[in-house]
């Protein structure tokens, strides 16, 4: 009889375990891309050389202070790894994995599933929600992180004072897929 065994197995470090995850390939390399069930947490695992490294992600709702990334997708987006998720307890947000930005915050609900989708040379992330039949399509090159500056802020001319600038609705990049109905 044949044993199997995997070519590789390796564990995180300081991470118990590995809700979700998702491949991405970055210098030519794959790269698992993974949420550790820890709060405001991503890991990543190049095993070609089995390396682990760990991310801290910024708070993606000053309204819910923890993050809850039960569901995990990641795509490439300018040479740059973007994560999207969320949880039970928190809806769909993004961040850029190597700074820990928020690119999109966090929305209203829950959520159960993101898978990520390849059309060409674009990735979008389709997120699933508990309960529904309802997806929503998100382009995670859309939104871009804050960076704490004003160097993109507007003068208003009337009072001299610094305005910030106006950011993209989240919204702008969603494609809402309706229930589907039997006729």
């Amino acid at each position: 009889m044949t044993v199997h065994s995997p070519l590789i197995s390796s564990l995180p470090p300081s991470c118990h375990q590995i809700m979700d995850f998702d491949l991405v390939t970055l210098d030519g390399k794959l790269i698992l891309v993974g949420s550790p069930g820890k709060d405001r947490l991503a890991c990543t695992w190049d095993p070609a050389r089995d390396r682990w490294a760990r991310f801290e992600l910024d708070v993606p709702d000053e309204d819910f202070p923890r993050t809850d990334l039960t569901a995990l997708g990641a795509a490439m987006v300018n040479g740059r790894i973007v994560i999207g998720g969320g949880g039970d307890r928190q809806g769909f947000a993004m961040w850029d994995l190597e700074t820990g930005k928020v690119r999109l915050s966090a929305q209203e609900g829950g959520m159960d599933s993101v898978v990520r989708a390849d059309f060409g040379d674009r990735s979008r992330l389709l997120v699933g929600f508990a309960g529904t039949w309802g997806v929503e399509l998100w382009d995670p090159s859309v939104a871009e992180p804050e960076d704490g500056h004003d160097d993109d802020a507007d003068l208003d001319e009337a009072d001299d004072s610094v305005a910030e600038a106006e950011q993209p609705s989240p919204y702008d990049s969603l494609v809402h897929i309706e229930e589907l109905t039997r006729k």
